[in-house]
């Protein structure tokens, strides 16, 4: 049962603390606007960073007494027979002809799984190149010009 219970732990705290993560990166990236309602964006970040904290440290324990007490248990056969998944069932029937692939000794190159190595790059007319420099002297210019 110990070792049930430590299976399930990693699992939930594994999934929680991702989702923490993710949590703490959106909450970094929003901190800014907190300057807006004259409050410090340092202070807020770490009242918020612990109250998210806090917050996962009680969804974990919630999850974790979930998940055990509604476990059922399995038997070994079970356990012993294959498991088909959505991703398994999709891999198989994606790929037809994988005995093929896999017997096949063939040597490939680089230019069989890259198509656009094979067109040459187009060229562009010298007309708009020519304007292209042209803006980009103008732009040049004008800063300057702003400069003094």
């Amino acid at each position: 049962m110990r070792k049930v219970e430590r299976e399930v732990y990693l699992q939930v705290l594994d999934n929680l603390w991702m989702q923490h993560l993710e949590n703490m990166d959106h909450l970094r990236e929003g901190i800014h606007w907190i300057s807006v309602g004259q409050q410090d964006p340092l202070v807020e970040y770490r009242r918020r960073g612990q109250l998210l904290f806090e917050a996962m440290q009680n969804n974990l324990r919630h999850e974790v007494l979930r998940t055990i007490l509604h476990s059922e248990p399995v038997s070994q056969e079970q356990l012993d027979r294959a498991m088909e998944t959505d991703l398994t069932i999709a891999a198989r029937s994606s790929v037809e002809n994988a005995s093929q692939i896999v017997d096949n000794q063939n040597e490939f190159e680089e230019k069989d799984f890259n198509k656009q190595a094979d067109k040459p790059k187009k060229k562009q007319p010298s007309n708009i190149k020519k304007a292209r420099k042209s803006e980009r002297q103008r732009k040049t210019a004008a800063k300057k010009r702003r400069r003094h």
